[in-house]
């Protein structure tokens, strides 16, 4: 269950993003609510689990390219991309440990 400020801070999210037409990162919202990072992704995967049909989802995916030599690699897809895509194919491109991050 959310606590007050996590509600407090998803009708934050909600007025910023449909009213100012603003860009949200787990960056932004942890530094301008002084929460931490992880908090900053666990209310930003709420609210798109709430609100995601009608927004543009952009995932960040980043890690080491099975290369040689490895390179690190980033790169960022959108949330229709993503998800026609099968998670375990983008897998077989990286080592086994790699972030993916939403804003």
């Amino acid at each position: 269950m959310a606590d007050v400020g996590s509600i407090d801070i998803l009708s934050e999210i909600q007025a910023i993003v449909s009213d100012k037409l603003q860009v949200v990162s787990y960056k932004w919202l942890s530094r301008n609510f002084t929460v931490s990072s992880n908090d900053a992704k666990r209310l930003l995967l709420e609210f798109v689990g709430k609100h995601g049909s009608g927004l543009e989802v952009v995932y960040t995916l980043s890690g080491w390219l099975k290369n040689d030599p490895p390179v690190y690699h980033i790169r960022l897809v959108s949330g229709l991309k993503l998800a026609g895509q099968i998670i375990w194919s983008i897998m077989k491109y990286f080592y086994f440990n790699f972030s993916i991050y939403f804003f």
